[in-house]
């Protein structure tokens, strides 16, 4: 991928993140940790043998499914009670799903699993103010539900975001700000996600040809799909 490239979606995931952390009221079960709130404890992150099992037993009002792209957490407000797991986001959010937990995606960047955060990874306080902060999707919620399907996969790319296996039976792309937002409304609505960015999507070009990148099938390839 070209410096360029790399410039373009970084100002894309940038422009997106700014909008959804724009002031609105947060979420009083899943808001952003108080100075009075106990502080965090240590975490180690696991990875059980049966992982549906220990995400259900974690369910309840305030539990939320917090995914990234080197595993997740669910978090239990307000005693900011965080469960890491170590896993593929794939299989936390199915997961997620079978318990009826509410899932966040940062899965663009790398979380924290553990106590330790640097410049490389999110920390689960500023990713549940992300999570708080991202929920004007309405319009992007209408859309993918009129486009999903029991075998729908949302691939989210550099340059695109893309459904296919859809009921038009076709490949529907999705550009700018609403690449992040479909990657955010597939996951709240448990909907399949493949991330290959920052890679880019092979796009056709008019008359003929098609820009460089990856084609559908080596997209959904690399992500075991």
């Amino acid at each position: 991928m070209t410096g360029k490239r790399r410039s373009s979606w970084a100002a894309i995931a940038a422009l997106a993140l700014a909008g959804a952390c724009a002031p609105e009221p947060l979420d009083p079960g899943q808001g952003t940790p108080k100075p009075t709130d106990p502080p965090a404890q240590p975490r180690v992150p696991t990875t059980p043998t049966d992982l549906a099992s220990a995400v259900a037993a974690l369910a309840g009002p305030s539990a939320l499914m917090i995914v990234g792209s080197n595993g997740g957490a669910v978090t239990r407000m307000p005693a900011r009670d965080v469960h890491p797991f170590a896993a593929d986001p794939g299989q936390l959010v199915a997961a997620a799903a079978a318990a009826g937990m509410p899932v966040c995606s940062v899965e663009l960047e790398a979380l924290a699993l553990s106590a330790n955060v640097d410049d490389a990874t999110v920390s689960i306080d500023d990713a549940l103010a992300r999570c708080n902060r991202s929920d004007r999707l309405g319009d992007m919620f209408e859309r993918l539900n009129g486009l999903r399907t029991p075998e729908t996969v949302v691939i989210i790319a550099g340059n695109t975001g893309a459904t296919v296996r859809s009921t038009n039976g076709g490949i529907n792309s999705f550009y700018g700000e609403d690449i992040l937002r479909l990657l955010w409304a597939a996951r709240k609505l448990y909907v399949s996600a493949c991330v290959v960015a920052p890679s880019d999507l092979a796009l056709a070009t008019y008359p003929e040809g098609q820009t460089p990148g990856l084609s559908i099938d080596a997209a959904l390839a690399a992500c075991g799909r």
